[in-house]
């Protein structure tokens, strides 16, 4: 199997750039070493990509918790992602025309940080050869097959952080004509996840999934209503949350904290802090032994 390579830490008072990329991370696709970027902070520009890999050589690890990673140029990414590989964002901030763009086979995981895209309203430009997909996302996951990920080898799991779109789609899950979903797998939720798209725009659009699969959104707060379909099994849309904004809740609450409701009485006690009121909603037939 695979192993751990070497690992590059970019850390406080580093000032990284480059006329292509501030930095590039290139993979071994024999799959014998994984090269692992870890950015803890500084700053990091790149003529077109802040951050990229190449769809040619697969197998990294990137790890973004904080510092700040930027394209400088029209037609950008903060983080491009062709290749096979695991992307983990928990920090930091990250801004281009377009923001981070995902195509490879592998994980992606963002808990935190601020990801905006900046472009003006476009529809997404698909070059002839290889290279970014523009599109002006804060977050795209593109199918494109041929010599980066195949059908439903990736999962996504964003349980936290700020995406911003200035002009466009926030998140957008979609890929070329003839191609099916890269993704097998994808969760959207958690108290801090805010996600906002242009003036017009949807803050999510789900292109290439179908049916039960687009069902993946149980928490966040969206620039536009969260359409049924998106949402996971048990929860709904809510109406304008009152500041122009929208989110989800539970369709038929089991037990709620402070008033908010939740789908088991369990939800429920594992989100409670001290000192917070738990009313259970529902009658329930407790089991000897169960928590």
């Amino acid at each position: 199997g695979a192993k751990q390579g070497q690992t590059v830490t970019v850390g406080k008072g580093s000032k990284v750039t480059g006329s292509i990329a501030g930095i590039a991370i290139l993979g071994d696709s024999k799959g014998t070493v994984v090269p692992k970027l870890v950015v803890e902070d500084g700053n990091i520009t790149g003529g077109w990509y802040g951050i990229a890999g190449n769809g040619m050589n697969d197998n990294t690890a990137i790890e973004i918790k904080g510092g700040t990673i930027s394209s400088a140029s029209v037609g950008g990414a903060a983080l491009y992602h062709p290749q096979n590989g695991d992307l983990t964002i928990t920090g930091g901030k990250l801004q281009g025309e377009t923001g981070v763009q995902y195509m490879g086979t592998g994980a992606i995981k963002i808990s935190g940080g601020e990801i905006v895209a900046t472009a003006a309203a476009m529809e997404p430009v698909i070059p002839a050869g290889d290279g970014l997909v523009a599109d002006g996302a804060a977050l795209s996951i593109y199918s494109r097959g041929e010599n980066y990920g195949g059908e439903s080898t990736a999962t996504a799991e964003i349980s936290g952080g700020t995406f911003i779109s200035k002009n466009n789609i926030a998140i957008r899950e979609y890929g070329a004509a003839d191609k099916g979903s890269l993704l097998r797998k994808v969760s959207l939720g958690g108290d801090s996840l805010k996600v906002t798209g242009g003036q017009g725009k949807e803050a999510v659009e789900l292109q290439k999934l179908a049916g039960d699969d687009t069902k993946v959104i149980s928490g966040g707060i969206y620039s536009s209503v969260v359409p049924a379909e998106y949402c996971v099994e048990g929860y709904i849309p809510t109406e304008d949350l009152g500041d122009g904004t929208y989110g989800v809740k539970v369709e038929s609450p089991e037990a709620s904290v402070n008033g908010r409701g939740y789908l088991t009485l369990q939800d429920a006690l594992k989100a409670a802090q001290e000192g917070d009121t738990v009313q259970l909603l529902k009658d329930k037939e407790v089991n000897a032994g169960e928590e």
